[in-house]
């Protein structure tokens, strides 16, 4: 069952991902010779996709360091909010795929595909690296590869946010039932 505490770790997720992919969104956008490499060297792209995904580790365990709301301090805080926020994830991942696949994709790029890809920066980013890797290698079907993709770009930002979180959280804990002395 939701209580109040996991909409606030909700919103607190989504600050810190906006956050995160403006900063990652900005930091592409001064490199443009990264973008003239994108059909040669993926695996390098791919590399890079995967350290702005770590990146939510560091955000998760920030946030959870500075904001005692926020915090996942139980297994079962853990599950619940990684199962709000990857099913948010999924859900929009799912409209987006659907808005790619529609007679009117040109519309559907102007108002929810490139939002996306500024407001969800690492995970689209990845998405778009692991999509060109196996249209190039042809490692599964291009429709339930993408899925696939999909699908894992929607699970790890809030699994590795979730993980940093609660590491620290723990943490925190630990600290808390040694007594102040201990600090």
């Amino acid at each position: 069952m939701l209580d109040a505490s996991d909409g606030k770790r909700l919103g607190g997720f989504a600050a810190g991902h906006f956050g995160l992919s403006l900063v990652c969104f900005m930091a592409m956008m001064c490199e443009p010779a990264h973008w003239s490499l994108w059909s040669s060297v993926w695996p390098t792209l791919l590399v890079t996709g995967l350290a702005f995904l770590l990146l939510y580790f560091s955000v998760g365990a920030l946030l959870g360091a500075v904001a005692p709301w926020a915090r996942v301090s139980t297994p079962g805080e853990l599950r619940r909010s990684l199962a709000l926020q990857v099913s948010v994830a999924w859900l929009w991942g799912g409209l987006v795929l659907l808005a790619l696949s529609s007679p009117n994709a040109l519309s559907a790029l102007v108002w929810l595909i490139l939002p996306t890809f500024v407001l969800a920066f690492p995970s689209s980013y990845f998405f778009l690296c692991m999509v060109n890797m196996i249209s190039s290698d042809a490692v599964l079907p291009s429709g339930v590869g993408v899925i696939c993709v999909m699908l894992l770009a929607g699970l790890l930002p809030p699994l590795f946010y979730n993980l940093g979180n609660f590491c620290v959280s723990r943490r925190k804990a630990a600290a808390g039932a040694k007594g102040p002395e201990a600090e």
